[in-house]
């Protein structure tokens, strides 16, 4: 993966995860955070961890490049993932 192509997929993420919080009607970042930390499915959170596989970097580093709160996203994506397979 290029740096371009790796740099274009955060763009298109980062513009999913925006336009739906807009249309779902938050309009400050921390009420969409404090919505989506909620649910159960966080398809960009998935999708983080996805590029930072195929991209063969750290999620950490992934999600940083995301914004800060994807830090947080990815890890409570990755101890629910956890929990699923204990139970």
């Amino acid at each position: 993966m290029t740096i371009e192509e790796y740099q274009l997929e955060l763009t298109v993420l980062q513009q999913t995860d925006t336009n739906r919080a807009f249309e779902s009607g938050f309009r400050t970042k921390k009420e969409w955070f404090d919505f989506i930390k909620a649910q159960e499915n966080d398809e960009i959170a998935d999708a983080i961890v996805n590029l930072a596989e195929r991209a063969e970097l750290p999620i950490e580093t992934v999600a940083a490049h995301f914004d800060q709160s994807m830090i947080w996203r990815v890890m409570a994506r990755d101890t629910q993932r956890k929990n699923k397979k204990v139970a």
